[in-house]
């Protein structure tokens, strides 16, 4: 939606025909990340056009922007997470829509907390008591 900033009035609505997720403005256009569809969309602000930019980025979440590209976060759905060495971030060109890079972020904090909750078990007011039965 278009909002005037010295009113607040809502003067324009674009539908996606998507589910929203995150939104990013760079590169003359409004982008759009919709988790539920695995893509990510271009709105031209001037027309209003909306096209699907880039297919198959699944779970595509937070979205931002550099000088030359765009870059995507994976989410983790229905509580999976990525495996050590899965791409959890991926650069997209914004000419083409190609992704052009996959990055693997390393594991996630749940990933690192439960490594680290086998360790130790979490005593009294979650102070770490380490554990004996493990060498």
């Amino acid at each position: 939606m278009r909002v005037d900033p010295a009113t607040n009035a809502v003067t324009a609505s674009i539908p996606l025909g998507h589910p929203v997720g995150w939104m990013s403005y760079a590169f003359d256009a409004l982008w759009v990340t919709s988790v539920d569809d695995d893509l990510l969309l271009r709105v031209d602000p001037a027309t209003g056009e909306v096209a699907e930019w880039t297919t198959g980025v699944e779970a595509a979440g937070v979205i931002t922007a550099d000088e030359d590209a765009l870059w995507v976060a994976l989410l983790a759905v229905d509580g999976m997470r990525a495996d050590d060495g899965e791409p959890t971030i991926v650069r997209i060109d914004p000419a083409t829509g190609d992704v052009t890079a996959e990055v693997a972020a390393g594991a996630s904090r749940d990933r690192r907390r439960d490594q680290r909750r086998d360790r130790c078990d979490l005593g009294p007011q979650h102070r770490a008591i380490p554990r004996t039965d493990r060498p």
